[in-house]
This record gives C-alpha cells, sequence and structure tokens, in this order.
C-alpha cells in the first residue's frame, strides 16, 4: 500500500527528517502498529488464531503499540521493531513512522486491512491474559508433602548453583518470595505491585529448570513489565539498576552481598526481560520519583550495546554504563568473552568495584 517512491526515497536516504523531540517520537509511537506494517507491506502479517503475527517471525506477534516474542518476553516498540527486523536505519524508520501518523488514512488501511484478512480487529484485547494466580498456585518450595519441596529445591539448587548461585543468595530470594516454583518445575521469579506488602502478583518470569526444558515465559499484567528487585523494603530509593534477564541481576546481587561490589545502599533492580521493554524503566522511574541515579547492566554485545544506547538518548538522567567494567573482566579472563553478569561470577575473586565512585 506504501508509495514505492516513498520506499525507494526512504531506503535511499533522499528525504529530510526534521528535528523530532523525545515526546513526538513516543506519541508517533503509539500510531497503530499493526495498520502501519499492513500498509508498509501486506505480505508483513499473517492472522492466525485470533491474532497477527509478523510473517518473517511466527514468534513475533504484532499488538498496536509494538511486536513481542512470546519466546523471550521481549517487546519491541515501532521503531526498534524496525531497526531489527526489517533493516531500517534508526532515521528511517522515524521518517516512516512520522509520514504514516500524519498523512495516511487509517480508514483506508484498515479497509484493506479487512479485505485481506476478514476482520479489522486490531486491539490489544487481542493479547492473551495470563491467570497469574493459577501459574503459582502451589509453590512447590512450601509445599505440604516433604517429597515435593525437597525435590523442587534440588531442581532449584541444581539449576542456579550450576550457574555459579551461592545457596544463601537462592535462599534468600525464596525466604523473602521472589522466588518460587510452580507445578511444572519451572523457576518462577515474582514482580509484585507493592514491594512492601507484597500482597499482589502484577507479574511472573517463568524459566524451566529440568534438564531438556528450555521454557521460559514472561507473564504480566502489563506488557511493559519485567522483574523488580528490592534487598529489602525501600519506600524512597535512591538509584535503579537495569538488567537484560533475572539471572544476572540476582548474580550482580550476590556480588554485592560478596562485598566483590560496593553499591548504593538505597537501590532497587529490574530485569527487562530481554533489551527492548525500554517502557518498563519509564514505569519504574514514575513509580520511584525518588532515583536520581540509573546504572545500566545490559550484556556486552550487539544488542546490549544497542539498547544501552538507546537508553542514553532517551532517559533524562545521568546514565552510567557498566558495560566497560565487563570488557575489564574480560581482560582479567585472558580475554576469553565476559558477556553478561552471570558470566562474571567466575571471575568473583578479582572483582573489587565501588559504584559509589561513579557518583561522587
Amino acid at each position: 500500500m506504501i508509495d514505492q517512491k516513498l520506499l525507494k526515497r526512504t531506503l535511499e536516504n533522499r528525504f529530510t527528517l526534521k528535528y523530532t523531540t523525545k515526546a513526538e517520537i513516543e506519541k508517533i509511537s503509539k500510531a497503530n502498529f499493526i495498520l502501519f506494517l499492513f500498509w508498509l507491506d501486506k505480505d508483513n502479517l499473517t492472522f492466525e488464531h485470533g491474532h497477527y503475527r509478523f510473517s518473517k517471525n511466527k514468534k513475533i506477534t504484532i499488538y498496536e503499540e509494538m511486536g513481542y516474542d512470546h519466546y523471550t518476553g521481549d517487546n519491541y516498540p515501532p521503531i526498534y521493531f524496525l531497526e531489527c527486523f526489517m533493516e531500517f536505519s534508526f532515521k528511517q524508520a522515524l521518517y516512516l513512522l512520522k509520514h504514516f501518523y500524519y498523512k495516511v488514512s487509517r480508514q483506508m488501511v484498515e479497509r484493506e486491512l479487512y479485505a485481506t484478512f476478514g476482520t479489522t480487529k486490531t486491539s490489544e484485547d487481542n493479547q492473551p491474559k495470563a491467570d497469574l494466580q493459577y501459574i503459582i498456585k502451589e509453590n512447590l518450595l512450601t509445599h505440604t508433602d516433604q517429597s515435593k519441596r525437597n525435590t523442587a529445591f534440588k531442581g532449584l539448587y541444581g539449576y542456579l548453583t550450576q550457574r555459579g548461585l551461592e545457596r544463601f543468595v537462592i535462599q534468600n530470594m525464596v525466604n523473602q518470595n521472589w522466588l518460587m516454583m510452580n507445578e511444572s518445575y519451572n523457576m518462577c521469579f515474582i514482580t509484585y505491585e507493592n514491594i512492601e506488602t507484597k500482597d499482589k502478583v502484577i507479574g511472573i518470569t517463568q524459566k524451566g529448570t529440568l534438564t531438556g526444558n528450555d521454557f521460559k515465559q514472561n507473564n504480566t499484567r502489563d506488557r511493559h513489565a519485567g522483574f523488580l528487585y528490592a534487598p529489602k523494603n525501600i519506600t524512597a530509593p535512591d538509584t535503579l539498576f537495569i538488567f537484560e534477564s533475572c539471572l544476572d541481576l540476582i548474580s550482580f546481587q550476590q556480588l554485592i552481598w560478596l562485598n566483590k561490589i560496593k553499591a548504593p545502599e538505597n537501590h532497587i533492580s529490574i530485569s527487562l526481560n530481554g533489551c527492548s521493554n525500554r517502557k518498563y524503566i519509564y514505569k519504574t522511574l514514575e513509580q520511584y520519583p525518588s532515583i536520581k541515579n540509573v546504572f545500566v547492566c545490559l550484556d556486552n554485545d550487539v544488542a546490549g550495546i544497542k539498547s544501552t544506547k538507546i537508553i542514553q538518548r532517551q532517559l533524562l538522567f545521568e546514565i552510567y554504563d557498566l558495560r566497560p567494567v565487563l570488557r575489564d573482566l574480560t581482560a582479567l579472563n585472558g580475554y576469553i568473552l565476559i558477556k553478561d553478569w552471570n558470566e562474571a561470577l567466575k571471575l568473583t575473586d578479582k572483582i573489587n568495584i565501588d559504584l559509589n565512585t561513579y557518583l561522587e
């Protein structure tokens, strides 16, 4: 449906892009992404089991504001989606999205969508709603049947200690109800609406622990959510640490508890459960306006580098990027790559970092 001359001009970078504010980028990113992808190329979408899928990667479901990978739990806002999956540059993606937002008739695109798929249903009500309480209706780690309880702890300890986690760290997470295990022997990291009362679960990050079980899923009340962890009851945290995975988060926390990393005392940490779930950062900062310092602790790889740069560009904060620390550890490791904070645990004895010096 897109004018091919417009597309060619975009791909050849023969266009002028006026300065675009962060607020305007957020506004145009709320354009109906299903309609946008269909306008860009009808073949971008398929409609299966009541959901729109990205035809080049059926694991990606397309919603009105983003693409969502149900296998990894990664969220892809429109511009980031176009960069990752369609090889557009940031400027090209922004130019096309602005053109669609301001100049394209939604009604025309909806009519074509109906003619192709027999439906104009584009509402985010399409998103499957997980029953979070059902997922953890029985926490095997507190089960009354001792044999089930022992089997659950054996699986949990086996999985996490193989990845360098100490038993005292695991037990601490369990005792504070941050970590559970459901009937499927999936370890579940629990996110609460209120970290003090912990009376309402709003997110569960599942990971299979049985041999050969690679299951992982991010179930949330809100798509833009991840795992939030506080080492103690904190009403007014001043520092936020941002990680790519729950495993990296607790690995980093272990280094703090072992006094290998000295961190600001009043800190909380979040796992994005991927690189692209940046709206969860904004939600966390809105929920905790006392936060003044933000440390980005994403992986030392292409996706981590790219996402860190986007965060630095979009947040009105002093952002401290800790990937250089991982690069230093890689050098200590004989230049064998230390990609993330879980891998950093193998160099625990060599780590001595005071993050307070960043804030001086």
